[in-house]
């Protein structure tokens, strides 16, 4: 993606994923392009996000790994590579200003909140409680 939100023509050759090349406008606004944040949290995650990624972005679910504890274990990796500190966002339905708190104390930046798949009568209400929580932390 790198290359394609830099370079006027991209191209990919690798195991995974090959494209010949490709152009694409309009760019990003970002410079030199947007973050990339890495969803990743089994085994092997810390390494893939100091390798790849701009920002870590692990689920905050009762089903997800855990994943808190391995906070600090991403900034030692990242700072023996040389990478310095790699910031953490968090993707939650916990939004209430307990687990806002919380996220804070853990060095959390950004916490992006989920919506439930319903229609806007439903959502609207969420959203305003969302702007509202998020009010308290700006």
């Amino acid at each position: 993606m790198k290359q394609v939100w830099t370079r006027e023509e991209a191209e990919f050759h690798g195991k995974h994923v090959d494209f010949p090349a490709i152009w694409s406008w309009p760019k990003p606004v970002q410079v030199p392009h947007p973050p990339v944040l890495l969803g990743v949290q089994g085994k092997g995650a810390i390494e893939s996000v100091v390798d790849y990624a701009d920002e870590w972005l692990p689920l905050d679910d009762e089903a997800a790994p855990p994943w808190r504890s391995r906070i600090a274990e991403l900034q030692r990796l990242a700072n023996e590579r040389g990478r310095g500190s790699i910031p953490v966002s968090v993707c939650t339905e916990r939004a209430d200003a307990a687990s806002l708190e919380d996220y804070q104390a853990l060095g959390i930046h950004r916490a992006i909140f989920l919506l439930p798949s319903a229609g806007p009568d439903e959502l609207i209400p969420f959203l305003d409680g969302y702007a509202r929580l998020a009010g308290q932390f700006a």
